[in-house]
């Protein structure tokens, strides 16, 4: 009996000691390790040592952490991977040669730009950026996003829920009318013309807000 617990007990701790070397284990990728993608005879480098939990080649991807990348008839070298809200890339083939990325941005979402690219879309249902570039040299990419993941999810469901930022807009108006109504009602008053000119004025500043607000999100998540 006593060997047993010393064997569960020995179990347990080789069990946890193994579990958790691989939930904390990091892999460093110097600038010299090349990452092949042999159906389009393409790689992916890095121009300064990087560090992932997770490196693998998926469906002609190379995946670091939770981002896949994919590049077609160019080499890509990534020179600042998801920092500052920035990913930057620079891609290389012959002149004339029109080279495609492809980025799995995972939560980061659309960007809102992309510069360097000759043509750039970005698909809502699969999370991920195509960048074309029709080449006379090196090119460089700079994808930029603004605020946190967090934030742009918000965003994206407010701008797919547009009932709903009409609907938070609208609560001033509302309360005001019901404070206006509520106040004849008590006073046993008419509706006043400055009232009616209260009204019309904060109807027209809830549509211009509504119309800038909507810019705002657009420029943020990209649209």
């Amino acid at each position: 009996m006593r060997y047993q617990k010393l064997t569960l007990v020995f179990l347990t701790v080789f069990l946890f000691l193994t579990l958790t070397s691989h939930a904390y284990a990091t892999i460093t990728v110097p600038t010299n390790v090349y990452f092949g993608l042999p159906n389009y005879h393409t790689y992916i480098n890095f121009d300064t040592s990087e560090t992932f939990t997770t490196i693998q080649r998926e469906n002609n991807y190379w995946r670091f952490n939770n981002y896949k990348f994919q590049v077609q008839n160019g080499n890509l070298t990534i020179t600042k991977f998801f920092t500052d809200n920035q990913l930057i890339f620079n891609v290389t083939a012959p002149s004339a040669t029109t080279t495609t990325t492809r980025i799995y941005c995972g939560n980061q979402g659309k960007p809102a730009t992309v510069t360097g690219a000759t043509s750039w879309s970005y698909n809502d249902l699969t999370n991920i950026l195509t960048v074309n570039i029709l080449h006379s040299s090196p090119q460089q990419i700079i994808v930029e996003w603004v605020g946190t993941p967090e934030f742009r999810a918000v965003l994206r469901y407010l701008r797919g829920n547009y009932y709903l930022v009409f609907l938070l807009l609208s609560v001033v108006p509302m309360v005001y009318a019901v404070s206006i109504i509520l106040k004849m009602i008590k006073a046993k008053d008419s509706l006043k013309l400055q009232d009616i000119y209260a009204m019309v004025a904060i109807a027209i500043t809830i549509i211009i807000g509504y119309i800038v607000i909507w810019n705002i999100m657009n420029a943020i998540i990209g649209g």
